[in-house]
């Protein structure tokens, strides 16, 4: 037992009976042993007693029960673990065979398929592993073993805990390498805390290269092989093995890229690129793709109304009619549409006896379903979502057609059982349904019309794609979609539909993450927060990107609206934004989306929103966001009946969203038609049963109605508060001043000073807070305490209004601190100036007239204040008679006999 210590022996000779060493390490020696109990030899590696020390026994047998639940043909499993007189070791089978470092040092070269094998058996073991959030961090010809045909992997589970020892004491003391240079990742080598599952993707691509070219990219001493990790492209494997087939190649050198986000981004993705090479020699890194015939739910083959030349010719046709937005002479038109022409009068005729048969509904209106993502990395969900949306985006163009909303089509399954049923809730008469797989730099999408009420294809079709072509694909779709259902389309229609958004593919990437990440929310701020910065990214790469130009804007006024990001940086970036996509793209629908929200969210200048929006809308006919927008402006300009029409147009496009029953509920309150707005969040509620923020409203307006008993029992029925309290606080409170409890609303207020984050939405927060308890404390007849509260709202509120481009924003919690801390005439004056300001926002002015009123009875002007009673009470959105009876702020005024005739008048409209 040669250069076995003997200590080691003793320690382990109840268990293990150690032969020989077998091998040795930075880390670790290796022994070949038998295994008493089970009769079995095994490899015990036992570490290094520097690493051992910098580990610790606990830390080693963490990582080392984590990698023993791995259990997988390609990796070698752990027996056995422990620490013995200090040693800590851990065993694993006796693997008979060579390594891969034995393989590569023979003369002869690998033949590709072998190498196709070895690569994909072993990105299978990663995709375990990474898959149970185990990084190996150390792949290398040394750590793959052959065994017959086949390989497995050795050593997952210690490297992490090296690394982290490493980060405790320095690599030299360790007397250690972490990692082997010669396969070392960038982030690796540069120490990267962000390093993730990638880096075994790049350690295996410098394996790959290796076992081609009989050498690794890199070479030098360490430090220089580091360094050219880092700064140095390595030369083609192409050049340095000439023949290589190309799928071959483009497996191993895209896996060498030095941004961990050019790389494969899961081993399942690159082992879906090496499968087509394992029996073959050929350069294609596809295999052909074979459209099956489509079947119906019930397993049955489905009616298609539209004959198709064979399955192999769906793929074809599909590659044909994508290149349609980059060649400029346009493809026959059977090419876009998919149909021959007797299949064109087969779907005309389906199309007139469904709409008989469907009366009253569109039948040229559409939903467009989620589409399944089919690939292994399901991090490439946000892709499908994205080719989702922008497909839609596109018909949604279509002035002929009846597009609904993603935000109503999202809830469904991407090919769920039911259409019927879902057409018939979304009111259309035909659904697209779609799959994408993306691959690497490739992706396969499948996409179908089917007529809902027969349940018949209208138009399929399958492409396979470069994903540098992948822009083509939305406008080829709606075309071929908008020719299946008669649809005319105008030329200007057609340019739209066939616009490239940009020719670089990471910002599309970026933006279409951004996509995703706003479909998920409607007023998380972080979220819309996270959100704007991939647009920001995509207009980075891109600095002509549109499309990114009009999210961007979106999502910058929205924050800036409503005060979350309220700075003179994000107005000038709006501004930016609205010239940049007016100079790029001049009368777009992007760049007049583009104006209008810095016009109306960022300049207060309601009537330039306005018609910019309508000279959007005239591009984009089933734009819901577009109607609301439209909407939301004309209540603000008084336009009442202009905006329910706009609202009622958004929801019929948008019939699963309870965002506009919720709008529509909110404009009817402002007209005191209290039984529509509930019967309209009703409909809200049938759409999301468990919405608290849409119970909440109800609420509100059970409260504007003056009914404290209904509210009180709609409240009983919510969730205590500290495990649901969006949007509920508002409601109690009101409720609890409305009943005179000033005690438990002023308990919560002080909690949410407490809990107030940092930054401007923190001091809004406390701003809040802090004059809701002055107001509470000055009800309960504590004067002094009421004033404190209010110079702390004050200390909150003038960094606020230093730092916002328009201050008079604040001008109602400016007034009341005033006037509340004795000066009534400059609080009235703030008001003064704040109407002016937003002389055409009636809510607002309806807000600043009721506080006015609310300080001159307070400060002793009564006749002053019951004029301005009389003008809100007849205005929209002006106060109710349930607000004047039931407010503690209009207690000065009670026993006026002008303030009782106001409560016995009806209320104007």
């Amino acid at each position: 037992m040669d250069n076995v210590p003997d200590r080691l022996v003793a320690a382990l000779a109840d268990r293990y009976r150690i032969e020989r060493e077998i091998g040795e390490g930075g880390t670790a020696i290796v022994y070949l042993a038998e295994d008493l109990k089970h009769q079995r030899r095994v490899a015990i590696k036992v570490l290094r007693p520097q690493v051992a020390a910098a580990l610790g026994p606990e830390r080693f047998e963490d990582e080392i029960r984590i990698a023993a639940r791995l259990h997988h043909p390609h990796i070698l499993q752990v027996f056995d673990s422990g620490e013995a007189d200090g040693f800590l070791y851990y065993v694993m089978p006796y693997v008979e065979g060579q390594s891969l470092r034995e393989r590569i040092q023979q003369a002869d070269p690998m033949p590709y398929p072998v190498v196709a094998r070895l690569l994909y058996e072993v990105a299978d073991a990663l995709a375990e592993a990474h898959k149970a959030g185990i990084v190996h961090r150390d792949i290398k010809p040394e750590n793959i073993l052959l065994a017959g045909k086949h390989v497995v992997v050795t050593d997952f589970g210690i490297a992490k805990a090296i690394s982290d020892a490493s980060e405790r004491k320095s690599s030299t003391s360790l007397g250690m390498a972490l990692g082997t240079p010669a396969y070392m990742s960038p982030e690796q080598a540069s120490s990267d805390p962000a390093l993730d599952h990638r880096a075994d993707i790049y350690a295996l691509g410098i394996v790959g290269y290796e076992m081609l070219a009989g050498h690794t990219p890199f070479s030098g001493s360490a430090q220089q092989v580091l360094t050219s990790h880092l700064t140095t492209k390595p030369e083609a494997i192409s050049v340095a093995r000439p023949g290589v087939p190309a799928g071959l190649a483009n497996v191993v050198m895209r896996a060498l890229a030095k941004d961990p986000a050019e790389r494969w981004q899961s081993a399942e993705a690159m082992q879906e690129q090496l499968e087509p090479l394992l029996n073959t020699t050929s350069n294609s890194g596809w295999t052909p793709t074979v459209a099956m015939p489509a079947t119906a739910r019930d397993g049955k083959p489905r009616t298609l109304a539209i004959g198709i030349a064979g399955a192999a010719a769906l793929g074809v046709v599909g590659l044909l009619a994508w290149n349609r937005m980059h060649t400029p002479a346009a493809p026959p038109a059977d090419a876009v549409a998919g149909t021959s022409a007797a299949a064109a009068d087969a779907a005309a005729a389906a199309s007139a006896a469904t709409a008989r048969a469907d009366a009253g509904i569109n039948p040229k209106s559409i939903a467009v379903l989620p589409f399944e993502n089919l690939s292994s990395d399901k991090d490439n969900a946000y892709f499908a979502e994205g080719i989702q949306d922008e497909i839609l985006t596109r018909l949604a163009k279509v002035g002929d057609l009846k597009v609904i909303s993603r935000t109503s089509t999202q809830r469904y399954a991407s090919q769920p059982d039911n259409l019927k049923e879902i057409a018939k809730a979304l009111g259309v008469a035909n659904i697209v349904e779609g799959s994408v797989q993306k691959v690497g730099d490739a992706v396969r999408i499948n996409v179908q019309l089917i007529r809902a009420n027969t349940d018949v294809h209208l138009w399929a079709e399958s492409y396979d794609r470069k994903l540098v072509d992948v822009f083509a694909i939305q406008s080829e779709v709606a075309t071929a979609i908008a020719t299946a259902l008669n649809a005319h389309m105008t030329d200007a229609e057609q340019q739209q539909v066939e616009r490239k958004p940009t020719q670089n593919a990471a910002a599309y990437s970026a933006y279409l993450k951004g996509l995703s990440l706003g479909s998920k929310t409607i007023a998380n701020w972080d979220l819309i927060a996270r959100a704007r910065d991939f647009f920001l990214e995509a207009i980075r790469l891109d600095p002509d990107f549109v499309e990114a130009y009009a999210h961007l804007q979106d999502y910058d006024s929205l924050l800036y609206f409503n005060g979350i990001d309220a700075t003179p940086a994000t107005l000038a970036r709006m501004k930016h934004s609205s010239e940049t996509a007016m100079r790029l793209r001049p009368d777009s629908s992007e760049a007049w989306i583009t104006v209008a929200f810095y016009k109306y969210r960022g300049l207060n200048d309601y009537q330039g929103g306005h018609d910019a929006f309508e000279k959007a809308l005239a591009q984009l006919p089933n734009d819901a966001r577009v109607l609301g927008a439209l909407g939301a402006i004309e209540r603000r300009l008084g336009k009442m009946d202009d905006a329910f029409a706009h609202v009622e147009r958004a929801e019929k496009l948008d019939p699963a969203s309870p965002l506009w029953p919720e709008f529509l509920s909110q404009m009817y309150v402002a007209q005191r038609q209290f039984p529509e707005a509930r019967a309209a969040l009703d409909r809200g509620l049938a759409l999301s049963p468990d919405d608290r923020l849409l119970a909440t409203e109800k609420i509100n307006v059970w409260l504007d109605e003056g009914d404290l008993q209904a509210a009180g029992k709609a409240l009983a029925a919510l969730p205590p508060m500290d495990k649901d309290p969006s949007g509920r606080d508002g409601a109690q409170s009101t409720y609890e001043v409305y009943r005179r409890d000033f005690d438990s609303p002023l308990a919560r207020a002080k909690v949410a000073v407490a809990k107030a984050e940092a930054g401007p939405k923190g001091a809004r927060d406390r701003l809040r807070a802090h004059s809701f308890m002055g107001f509470l404390l000055k009800m309960k007849g504590d004067r002094a305490g009421a004033d404190a509260q209010f110079r702390l709202a004050k200390s909150e509120l003038l960094p606020l209004m230093a730092a916002s481009p328009e201050p008079s924003q604040l001008a109602p919690q400016a007034a009341r601190i005033e006037a509340e801390l004795g000066n009534p005439k400059a609080g009235l004056a703030t008001l003064d100036h704040a109407l002016l300001v937003f002389k055409n926002d009636l809510p607002a002015t309806a807000s600043f007239l009721g506080l006015k009123a609310a300080i001159l009875a307070q400060s002793g002007d009564p006749t002053a204040a019951i004029a301005l009673l009389q003008r809100s009470l007849a205005m929209p959105y002006g106060i109710t008679q349930a607000q004047l009876r039931l407010d503690p702020d209009w207690d000065p005024l009670r026993k006026d006999p002008r303030f009782q005739a106001l409560l016995a008048k009806p209320a104007g409209k």
